[in-house]
């Protein structure tokens, strides 16, 4: 779930698929239409929250998006199942990508039928690397 902040301050989520996860730098991608409200959110605010989930893990990342028109990076990422949303394919000119760069983050781990936070993180400099608990 990608979580923005409308003009009202009203916050709004809803469920993205990753395009690309950049383990060097941590940073997210995803796809979106130009013309769509987060867009104009994004604009408004970088600063955002992403969450995601298995059935007994779960992340909170919070950082900043920013809006790119990469036609190259749009086709190498394009997947059919996006034709759903863009049905011209990576060509389709309101197909723009999002990334997110992690300012902070949390794992948080139930599969050993425990509630526990395994790993609070900030992201300095972008500067990511693999942590342990």
């Amino acid at each position: 779930m990608l979580a923005t902040q409308e003009e009202t301050g009203a916050l709004v989520a809803r469920p993205m698929a990753i395009a690309k996860h950049n383990e060097k730098d941590g940073t997210l991608s995803f796809s979106t239409s130009s013309e769509s409200g987060k867009v104009s959110e994004i604009r408004a605010d970088e600063d955002v929250a992403v969450v995601m989930q298995s059935s007994s893990r779960y992340v909170s990342l919070s950082g900043r998006l920013e809006i790119f028109n990469d036609r190259e990076k749009i086709r190498s990422l394009f997947k059919k199942d996006w034709e759903i949303w863009f049905p011209e394919g990576p060509e389709q000119s309101d197909l723009r990508l999002i990334r997110l760069t992690p300012a902070t983050g949390e794992y948080w781990d139930l599969s050993r039928g425990k509630c526990r936070l395994n790993v609070y993180a900030t992201f300095p400099n972008r500067q990511v690397g693999k942590l342990t608990t």
